[in-house]
């Protein structure tokens, strides 16, 4: 019976609008509402909780009502199935891969084998050539049925079967011979169907043009936008910080090997997920502060060092309480650094762990783990583990309460702190900013910085090897030695008469039979030989008659290979 998927338009809940209160609000609380970092989930606050695992997003699933996916950047994905039924010796399935528009279809996957699809839709890559046939649709909101579908279950699969905004692939599988099928879809009719694809489209306000880029401020730009994301509307958005952040993920830094842009995002998310946490998984690609402007707008930055443009000094400074870590801040001195790579399947791969030999020389080894799925290169991975590291042990953390030249500090990242009691003159990340509930004063919630956090460790991002093809070799050797000769045996106890007895050489597996035929020619019908001790035996043949021979290795589960053929036999007797 066929499965048809709802396609439902549920969009996961939106929270408030980024997790920011107003201008007026912080100003008439004490409470510390923050400024550079009070932000969702800030890294230095807290990890990102990451709710996609990539087997996740490659399986192929069959449900009645199953979770919807969209993305950014590039992925290897599996799907859902919204049709699945069989007629005929041919299979038929549609595998919805994505929620709403992609740009391209990359590469198309059968198993684990990535195949080629020409021009008649049909897989021109061994085993599936004449047996496979591929049709994708990307998802836009005018996309027409498929075709295929229509031409195999006419009046079930109709033109207004559109699935507008579902990136999908309709696939027919033709059923080989028994002998076969095994070895061309050793998983069956429930052999995956995984594509990999150029997701979301995204809008480029440096260019005006929508098309689709893995630059992590246009990523975020277009989740904070997305009807499935937090729902904002352009004009709440800071565009210039956004075009200045863009320019940023822009940059190009050399890394092992090459050179690649600064910071690029590349994943997918579940419309049920929070959109504070998908967020904090985006932010987790770039070192992303989101924050309030002084205009009451939403803007973005990050990712590079920035100097401080406000200096607070000793005169300003009403009191603080300030701890010199010197390494007892940190709760690792070694991360292990997760991340997402293209050349292991599009799986959770380790990147080279960020490690503070003297520290361990001192305390012991203290593991911790810094995971950015979103992320596609070791390159970019141990740039932001850097920075992560940097945060998480600062040389000086705590509070300063200053006079109202604090004011300053409010839409700061960093600012510059002097106290000459402390011998104290260093740059700081503001974490959260606050009044006193008489305005007579601010608050502050500061963390020790330097701009060497920020820059590149040499030799660092080393990507590990490509993952070695693990696919089984299901291709059959062809006999060997094919040799026939004419024997005269008793075929019953009153009965001799002429046979064909066929040999071949030992094959190289243990797990192989022999299977033979033959036929008179021109072209009579093929006749099966018996097998026994290894040799191949014949029916009764006709003297001075030419047969051919032939022979091929089978597997226990049936599965056959290729035929060789001997030089044909004359059959005497004399």
């Amino acid at each position: 019976m066929a499965i048809f998927t709802a396609i439902a338009a549920g969009i996961a809940s939106v929270l408030s609008v980024v997790g920011i209160t107003g201008a007026a609000a912080g100003i008439a609380t004490n409470l510390l509402i923050g400024t550079g970092l009070s932000v969702i989930g800030s890294l230095i606050r807290g990890k990102p909780k990451f709710t996609t695992p990539t087997p996740e997003t490659q399986a192929v699933i069959n449900e009645a009502i199953g979770e919807r996916r969209r993305g950014y950047g590039r992925a290897k994905l599996g799907g859902q199935r919204a049709f699945w039924d069989s007629g005929d010796g041919i299979l038929w399935q549609i595998v919805m891969h994505h929620h709403g528009e992609i740009a391209r279809f990359e590469q198309a996957w059968i198993g684990d084998q990535a195949v080629s699809i020409g021009s008649d839709k049909f897989v021109t890559t061994d085993p599936y050539p004449g047996y496979v046939q591929i049709e994708h649709h990307r998802g836009t909101e005018g996309q027409a049925a498929s075709a295929l579908m229509m031409s195999g279950w006419p009046g079930v699969w109709t033109a207004k079967h559109r699935l507008r905004g579902i990136a999908y692939s309709a696939i027919w599988m033709w059923g080989p011979k028994a002998e076969k099928y095994t070895a061309i879809f050793p998983e069956g009719p429930l052999t995956p169907f995984r594509v990999t694809a150029r997701l979301s489209p995204v809008y480029d306000p440096r260019t005006g043009l929508t098309v689709w880029n893995d630059n992590v401020a246009l990523c975020i730009r277009d989740y904070l936008l997305s009807p499935d994301g937090y729902r904002l509307t352009a004009d709440r958005l800071d565009e210039d910080s956004f075009i200045a952040f863009a320019n940023i993920c822009d940059q190009l830094v050399q890394t092992v090997g090459g050179v690649e842009t600064r910071y690029r995002c590349w994943g997918t998310y579940g419309l049920q997920d929070s959109p504070k946490d998908v967020l904090a998984r985006m932010r987790a690609c770039g070192d992303v502060d989101i924050y309030q402007t002084a205009e009451g707008k939403i803007g973005i930055r990050g990712g590079a060092w920035s100097g401080p443009t406000v200096t607070i000094i000793d005169r300003d400074i009403l009191g603080y309480s300030l701890e010199e870590g010197a390494g007892r801040f940190a709760a690792f001195n070694e991360l292990r650094v997760i991340y997402t790579e293209e050349a292991q399947d599009f799986q959770p791969t380790e990147a080279e762990s960020w490690v503070d030999e003297a520290d361990q020389a001192i305390r012991g080894k203290i593991v911790d783990e810094f995971t950015v799925d979103m992320v596609p290169s070791a390159g970019q991975a141990s740039r932001l583990a850097k920075i992560y590291a940097a945060k998480a042990n600062p040389r000086w953390r705590g509070r300063i309460r200053t006079n109202l030249v604090g004011m300053n500090a409010r839409y700061e990242r960093t600012i510059r702190v002097q106290i000459a009691e402390l011998d104290l003159d260093e740059t700081f990340l503001v974490l959260s900013h606050g009044f006193a509930a008489d305005l007579s004063s601010c608050e502050m919630e500061i963390s020790s910085i330097g701009a060497e956090a920020y820059e590149p460790t040499e030799g660092a991002g080393t990507p590990p090897p490509p993952v070695q093809d693990t696919k089984p070799n299901t291709t059959l050797p062809v006999p060997t030695g094919l040799t026939p000769v004419v024997e005269v045996r008793e075929i019953t106890v009153s009965t001799i008469a002429a046979v064909i007895v066929a040999t071949v050489d030992a094959p190289t597996r243990t797990n192989l039979v022999l299977g033979a035929q033959f036929r008179l020619q021109p072209d009579g019908p093929w006749q099966a030989m018996a097998i026994a001790d290894d040799e191949a035996v014949s029916g009764v043949v006709a003297d001075g008659a030419t047969y051919d021979v032939r022979a091929r290795w089978i597997t226990a589960k049936g599965v056959a290979g290729d035929w060789c053929t001997a030089v044909p036999i004359v059959i005497s007797t004399a």
